[in-house]
């Protein structure tokens, strides 16, 4: 079939359906648009634009993109009345943008692929990317030592003084379950897969939208990794509500990331095992075992009463690496800190509850 060259905006505004069928191909040339007022779109052929041009979907209705075929785009426009919904019943690439002017852009179950170009411009808390389903949106993008980059504009902000090679970036926005205890995640994660993964020294900077934080608090998010099956507290360095961004330093490898609420301490009535010898006179004390670690450290604090908790932790030269907070039972609490991924060394554990600041030295074998 002899496919169809556009050069010029084609604009329908029609209630009903643009629709390719097998073998049917349509091409842009010198930046033409396609213009679906309140239409939806069924590829099931070959739809081209990764060159030149723009799909610009308008109007007050909820559409949908769906079909079979190739869908290649340059510059995909969200332009829907607020509030108004284009969603992907099918893979589609962007070559240049995703352009917000106003609306979402539900993924659904689809992937948005960014290729290594492709950048998402313009969302805001009424019009951003969304998805109801496992969708995502994905880019790769080669990092070496990166400075604050933000690969496709989606929000994972990575600094490093390492060279982290190809890395492909997912975010989606399926809320994680079970992420603090049976607290789930908010409507946003990030799936970083760099070629080079470990020794990184990264930081990571989680931006997130108001709309996506599941009923949580955002004063008290932390960022959660999930290493195979089961979701690791890495705390935070620094966060901003105002801002909407949680931050963490000195990450070394990279994974699956959320945020959610901060920890939850163990209320325990018993020793924890190999523990040191603990003073039952002594109030508000404070233990840390093993120590050394190799893992993971437990952080052991006999508290006379409820109150809340600030676990500081600090390396040899004074940077401050890691913070988490939480609320402590009266009695014997157990609070976990992963230490895997952090380098070998003293470092400086402060905790702040109970009106007292006590310090504890941590060996990192």
């Amino acid at each position: 079939m002899v496919p169809l060259l556009i050069a010029f905006a084609v604009r329908s505004s029609a209630q009903g359906t643009l629709q390719l069928t097998s073998g049917a191909n349509i091409k842009t040339l010198n930046n033409a648009s396609i213009v679906l007022d309140n239409m939806h779109m069924v590829n099931n052929g070959n739809l081209s634009q990764a060159t030149a041009g723009a799909t610009r979907f308008s109007g007050d209705a909820n559409v949908n993109i769906s079909g079979t075929g190739t869908t290649n785009l340059d510059t995909l426009d969200i332009a829907k009345t607020p509030g108004g919904k284009v969603t992907l019943q099918q893979n589609i690439a962007v070559a240049t943008q995703v352009k917000f002017t106003s609306g979402l852009l539900d993924l659904n179950n689809s992937v948005l692929n960014l290729g290594t170009s492709g950048i998402v411009n313009g969302e805001t808390e009424a019009n951003r990317i969304t998805a109801s389903g496992n969708g995502y949106v994905q880019v790769t993008n080669v990092l070496n030592a990166p400075v604050s980059a933000n690969p496709g504009n989606l929000g994972a902000i990575l600094s490093s003084t390492r060279n982290l090679g190809s890395v492909t970036i997912k975010r989606g926005h399926l809320a994680q379950p079970n992420v603090s205890g049976s607290t789930p995640g908010i409507r946003r994660y990030y799936d970083i897969l760099p070629a080079i993964d470990n020794g990184l020294k990264a930081t990571l900077r989680f931006q997130y939208f108001n709309a996506e934080l599941n009923g949580l608090d955002e004063n008290t998010l932390e960022l959660w990794s999930q290493a195979k099956k089961n979701w690791i507290n890495a705390g935070y360095t620094n966060r901003n509500a105002t801002t909407n961004f949680v931050e963490k330093t000195g990450i070394n490898t990279l994974s699956r990331w959320t945020l959610s609420g901060a920890m939850n301490p163990i209320p325990v009535n018993t020793v924890v095992k190999g523990a040191a010898n603990e003073n039952p006179e002594i109030k508000n004390q404070l233990l840390v075992w093993p120590n050394p670690v190799t893992q993971s450290a437990n952080v052991i604090i006999q508290s006379t009463h409820s109150s809340l908790v600030k676990l500081r932790l600090y390396n040899a030269t004074g940077a401050l690496i890691l913070i988490r907070e939480g609320k402590l039972f009266a009695g014997k609490n157990v609070i976990n800190v992963e230490m895997s991924n952090m380098p070998s060394g003293t470092y400086n554990l402060v905790a702040q509850y109970g009106g007292s600041v006590q310090i504890k030295q941590i060996i990192k074998q």
